[in-house]
């Protein structure tokens, strides 16, 4: 089974600032695999980038049990190699945060902090009509 990364072997381990989730894709890195983090109530879909970040695929979906906190644990036998995590916020039509909003923020923060690595929230609101 591949190990994710560890907290001392993370990228960005020893940085002078904790680890934080941030708001521009800029401060992003611009080279290597991003994980995407799509939360559900009961899945959990993550798709990886190609190490140029211009096409995504699938990669897994974790199954979530009801009433659990995120599997971080799930979580981090995927990291391996990834410079960063986006992770979807669904806003509503309006661009109000409601309590999935809220939850994906917590997890971000929680993924940042856990695995040392950026992790940013993206407005997912209709994602899905673009596709």
């Amino acid at each position: 089974m591949i190990e994710g990364p560890k907290r001392s072997e993370a990228v960005g381990a020893g940085r002078d600032r904790p680890p934080q989730t941030v708001s521009d894709p800029s401060q992003l890195p611009t080279a290597g695999r991003l994980l995407g983090v799509d939360i559900g109530d009961r899945r959990i879909g993550l798709a990886l980038s190609d190490p140029t970040q211009t096409i995504a695929q699938p990669l897994e979906t974790l199954t979530r049990r009801l009433g659990k906190r995120f599997p971080l644990t799930d979580l981090a036998s995927r990291l391996e190699g990834v410079v960063g995590v986006v992770v979807g916020l669904p806003l509503t039509p309006e661009g109000t945060e409601g309590g999935r909003a809220v939850e994906a923020r917590t997890v971000a923060q929680r993924i940042a902090r856990r695995f040392e690595l950026p992790v940013m929230v993206w407005d997912e609101r209709f994602t899905t009509a673009r596709a």
